[in-house]
């Protein structure tokens, strides 16, 4: 088995690791290592040797030699030479060794994007932060943030005095020394090789991982030679670029590259998807089961299925390519997306709601969050089925909505408010006239009378934004019988609180909140947030005097979303509301 421990950048102490990784895997072991940095003794069965100089074409022939001899073979590199990197593709597993340093890190993320862009494997991809309690070094968080692969506990290492002193006398911990937590978890990495089994020969045709590089390199060149006409009809561009697809894929073959039929038909599909769909994640698009999809820059997607977060194997090529697909999202809607710009909410063309933020706000890279619209509305017979609700509750909620009750549901995020206040809005009478009111388009009611209104961000020249607070204000002059905000998180629940106050009962709307006592707290800073320096007891008689329901939602931690609780607000007692629990 080959192992490369590698940094670009000297001083992280990958020798300091390396080494005494090689003591803890036990005989045969050979170890490898391009520099003089620190000399070892080592028990029985394990050798130790120095390779001067650029190895160039030689290393295959080296480490050949040495992979036969031995059963694990470490390579300590730098990982910048083209050799170097040739060995790092090669190897079962790459060892990265960095401190809490923006250097350091900034060589690792370099180093990771590498291995990526060539298709090699995420799992067998290791870091350690070696001497992470540095004094001025960056915090734990502030690395995670920008590393796209996570770190287990056992992959920090501290700084140890003892490690310093071994390292001057060119000595191993292992060897005499008290089991120091540096050892200790060196010794959980050495016990996590033992169980990888070598990789398969990366020759082999037909892996994911192996179609990735062929497929940015014919992404790379579609791009270069089509030329997109917006105007032009869908089948003649698919045609067009279907043709020039085949082109490409001829010419790749005749330069050496290797692809069976069957790998031929997905490289067709995902490239037409790169082009003209949403590339990575165009299918995760139309996968009906999947309700969210997170991308955390190039190298990490993530999706929620059945409630749980899963991370992918799918990976765009670079930064640039998430940035490209946020834009293709945005432009149509007449929004825009840059460094003036950083952040963006927009919506697909089927209702789903995108979020997108990039850098210098985001630190991952371009970060895309698409909150799936649910084709097939749920109903009050699904969330029975689930177990979400119970049928007492959902007659209580029927009757409360028929004799005209303000209500708030409250919950914390993908807690299932907006599919809560959904199923609750068609209690509605179809009689009555409703002004919806949303940030994004999410809501779906079913009655007839509907007018619907959505807020808009300010344009190029930051003039034309219309709030949710003015779409409140304009909705009190559109005669309407019940108000359904998709949600409230600022000054408009001031707006909202006086319209439930003065005719406008029945009106439902949902807030960020986890517990209903937590939401009168959060109203009476929303209602701050309006700008008029209101006293709180004037403000708690306007939330007494509004509401009279309080459904609060929570999603457990198997996913699952339940309705924890009913509560009927009472009256102002003193300087609290009263909160009497029905359910």
């Amino acid at each position: 088995m080959l192992i490369s421990i590698a940094s670009i950048a000297g001083g992280t102490g990958k020798s300091s690791v390396g080494l005494n990784l090689a003591a803890e895997l036990g005989v045969g072991v050979t170890y490898l290592q391009t520099n003089t940095v620190m000399k070892a003794s080592f028990k029985e069965g394990l050798s130790f040797e120095l390779l001067n100089g650029d190895l160039g074409a030689k290393w295959l022939q080296v480490l050949e030699s040495k992979i036969k001899q031995k059963y694990y073979t470490l390579v300590e590199l730098e990982g910048k030479s083209a050799w170097e990197q040739e060995i790092l593709l090669k190897s079962d597993l790459v060892l990265l060794v960095m401190t809490p340093t923006i250097e350091h890190l900034r060589g690792t993320q370099e180093l990771i994007n590498f291995l990526f862009r060539h298709g090699y494997p995420r799992k067998r991809i290791k870091v350690v932060c070696n001497r992470y309690r540095l004094k001025r070094g960056l915090e734990d968080d502030e690395i995670l943030a920008v590393l796209p692969i996570p770190l287990a506990r056992w992959q920090w290492l501290p700084e140890e005095a003892l490690l310093v002193e071994a390292e001057k006398r060119g000595q191993l911990l292992s060897h005499g020394q008290p089991k120091l937590r540096f050892v200790s978890q060196i010794r959980r990495l050495a016990l996590e090789i033992t169980e990888i089994e070598p990789m398969i020969n990366q020759s082999q045709e037909g892996t994911r991982a192996d179609l990735y590089p062929l497929r940015f390199e014919a992404h790379r060149l579609l791009v270069e030679r089509v030329v997109i006409d917006e105007s032009e009809p869908r089948e003649h561009l698919e045609k067009r670029l279907s043709g020039e697809i085949s082109v490409i894929l001829s010419e790749l073959r005749g330069a050496g590259r290797r692809f069976g039929k069957d790998e031929e038909v997905v490289l067709r599909k995902k490239l037409l998807d790169d082009v003209l769909g949403l590339g990575e994640i165009e299918e995760l698009v139309r996968d009906e089961t999947i309700s969210e999809i997170m991308v955390n820059g190039a190298n990490q997607i993530y999706v929620e299925k059945d409630g749980v977060l899963k991370l992918t194997d799918r990976r765009f090529p670079n930064d640039d390519e998430v940035k490209r697909i946020i834009e293709r999202i945005v432009s149509p809607l007449g929004r825009r997306i840059d460094e003036s710009s950083p952040a963006v909410d927009a919506r697909l063309p089927d209702g789903s709601r995108v979020h997108a933020i990039i850098p210098p706000l985001a630190l991952n890279g371009p970060t895309l969050t698409i909150r799936k619209f649910s084709k097939g509305l749920l109903s009050t017979d699904d969330l029975l089925k689930n177990g979400s609700i119970t049928s007492e509750m959902i007659t209580y909620l029927k009757e409360a909505v028929q004799t005209r009750k303000n209500i708030i549901v409250s919950g914390g995020t993908g807690s299932g408010k907006t599919t809560l206040l959904n199923i609750v809005s068609g209690f509605i009478p179809p009689n009555e006239r409703i002004v919806c009111i949303e940030d994004s388009a999410e809501l779906n009611l079913q009655q007839d009378h509907v007018i619907r209104l959505e807020s808009r961000p300010a344009n190029v020249e930051g003039k034309g934004k219309v709030s949710i607070r003015d779409l409140v204000r304009h909705a009190l002059r559109m005669r309407p019988d019940r108000i359904v905000v998709g949600e409230v998180r600022g000054g408009e629940a001031l707006d909202m609180l006086q319209a439930m106050n003065t005719g406008h009962n029945g009106s439902l709307t949902t807030a960020h909140a986890n517990s209903p006592e937590d939401l009168i707290l959060r109203l009476e800073t929303m209602v701050l947030m309006a700008g008029y320096d209101l006293p709180s007891k004037a403000i708690r008689e306007q939330i007494a005097a509004a509401i009279d329901l309080i459904i609060q939602t929570v999603r457990r931690a198997d996913g699952s979303r339940k309705v924890t609780s009913i509560k009927k607000v009472l009256s102002i007692s003193g300087e609290k509301i009263k909160l009497a629990t029905v359910f």
